[in-house]
């Protein structure tokens, strides 16, 4: 015996809507994993491809507001392709937890983003090297809530709330340690409007440590 729950012609809209921006980004990223694909078959043996798990803390703001910063993580899955010993491509999958405060009102918007850097590593010595990379970043809201005083007054994202699809650009550095552990830092500068009547973007500083395999 099935069980149906009612939902309402809003919830369900942003239901498919969820589903078609999901769908965009897995396209998106097959896509980026066949470009480093080819790139990879092409290369030499020394150059090679690695990857890694990277986890973070987040201090995000929501650009042109009143609203202070807030904490947050992320934690995600991270490929590297490596064009030369210094260049490589960097391509991310990972989840985001954003938003923005003021006084007892809180914002909390979670995305699955897809950063894809270009980035330069240079040796320090044997065992120790610093890099830095640049490049967009792709994102899709999942999760989003108001809240004033621990209570939910309701979505963030909506058809008449915040656009759930995010883009901009993203800068890191960072230390490496034995070819294996990185501690970095970085910022996201969004792109996309939040709202189409107002100015209000993603604004995000990371600080964050990585384990490549």
């Amino acid at each position: 015996m099935w069980i149906v729950f009612p939902i309402s012609e809003n919830r369900r809209g942003d239901i498919i809507n969820l589903i078609l921006y999901i769908m965009k980004l897995r396209s998106l990223l097959v896509a980026v994993f066949m470009m480093c694909g080819v790139m990879a078959a092409s290369a030499q043996v020394e150059q090679g491809f690695r990857f890694g798990a990277t986890f973070g803390m987040n201090v995000s703001t929501i650009t042109k507001s009143d609203m202070d910063s807030k904490l947050g993580f992320n934690v995600g899955v991270r490929g590297e392709y490596n064009f030369t010993e210094d260049m490589y491509l960097g391509v991310g999958l990972g989840y985001s937890h954003k938003g923005a405060k003021e006084d007892d009102l809180k914002i909390s918007a979670g995305y699955i983003e897809i950063p894809v850097h270009f980035g330069y590593r240079m040796g320090l010595t044997d065992k120790i090297s610093a890099f830095g990379e640049f490049g967009p970043y792709f994102g899709i809201g999942v999760a989003g809530k108001w809240k004033f005083d621990g209570e939910e007054l309701g979505d963030f994202f909506g058809d008449d709330e915040a656009k759930r699809f995010d883009m901009g650009l993203g800068l890191r550095a960072g230390v490496e340690f034995m070819q294996k552990y990185q501690v970095h830092i970085g910022y996201d500068f969004g792109l996309m409007k939040l709202y189409d009547e107002d100015k209000n973007r993603n604004g995000n500083f990371t600080l964050g440590v990585s384990y490549m395999f």
